[in-house]
């Protein structure tokens, strides 16, 4: 009764290492790479939206067509 004890003690102390290491990677608990894909997109996204408003805006109040 003791040693099955001992082992099932030995494996939780080596998966509870693994998880912590896993866990500090990047991307965790979602390895995939659609994931990351996803996140990437998302932000492209943001970032032509951003983009757009700013050169419509700077377009329509343009001070050195002026001069």
């Amino acid at each position: 009764m003791l040693i099955p004890n001992i082992i099932l003690f030995l494996l939780t102390l080596r998966s509870n290492k693994i998880y912590n290491y896993l866990e500090q990677q990047e991307g965790f608990p979602y390895f995939n790479e659609r994931v990351e894909e996803q996140k990437a997109m998302q932000d492209r996204d943001i970032y032509l939206e951003r983009y757009h408003e700013i050169k419509k805006a700077s377009s329509e109040k343009s001070d050195m067509d002026d001069l």
